[in-house]
């Protein structure tokens, strides 16, 4: 199967990310408020805080933390030899991952240096784009312990999981798509909070329906009730 990102690439880029995140962080340190916001409501109003030491460090410190524990899991996975067979994607995904991390880094940055940043929509289409992305690894995921729609029942049969992660990668990619473009009308009819909303909830169904679906598909095709968890 034909790698869409390197693991090299991802290692270097994502590295490369990280440290332009907390180059950021430190140059705009001695502008930034002691008290910095950090999180805001669907309506685009902050709603948190935190010190400016956690506000201006702490989503490139998660980032590079995730990028090596990415990086570790398909060497401890028990199951690892099959997520060579999508390793690409994979890599895509956590550079994705590391990206959309550093970028909501930028936007929270720019907030609090007193820039006038239209929060909503740009983390609603930066999410759903990621989403969409989720939706294409789940088209091509092999069974692992790590990465997809883990059930007993997809993780007990091979065709189950094709075909659970087959209407994941739909309904993901969906959603991401739907959200990214309620992020824009939202902005747009000055409705941030319903449309956002709204499609959470459509993030929820996209997240749920594949789990009872792995059941049902175990089911029908012959599994037994008590299925090995």
């Amino acid at each position: 199967m034909r790698a869409t990102v390197s693991t090299r690439t991802t290692r270097y880029v994502g590295g490369g990310l990280v440290l332009l995140g907390v180059l950021a962080g430190v140059l705009a340190w001695p502008e930034l408020p002691a008290t910095m916001d950090v999180h805001w409501n669907a309506s685009g109003e902050a709603d948190g805080t935190a010190p400016r030491a956690v506000g201006a460090l702490l989503l490139p410190a998660v980032a590079a933390i995730l990028l090596g524990v990415f990086d570790q899991l398909p060497r401890i996975d028990p199951l690892g030899e099959n997520v060579a067979d999508f390793r690409g994607y994979y890599d895509g995904f956590v550079l994705l991952l590391v990206a959309f991390l550093i970028g909501v880094h930028g936007v929270v940055l720019a907030a609090n240096l007193g820039f006038d940043v239209p929060l909503s929509p740009v983390v609603l289409v930066a999410t759903g784009g990621f989403l969409a992305y989720v939706g294409l690894l789940m088209r091509h995921a092999e069974p692992n312990w790590f990465v997809g729609v883990r059930t007993p029942w997809t993780l007990s049969s091979e065709e189950v999981w094709r075909r659970t992660h087959a209407l994941a990668g739909w309904l993901f990619a969906l959603a991401g798509v739907a959200l990214a473009v309620a992020g824009v009308l939202g902005w747009l009819l000055d409705a941030e909070g319903a449309m956002t909303t709204a499609v959470l909830g459509i993030v929820l169904v996209a997240s749920f329906v594949p789990v009872g679906y792995s059941y049902y598909l175990y089911r029908s095709l012959g599994g037994p009730e008590d299925a090995p968890a």
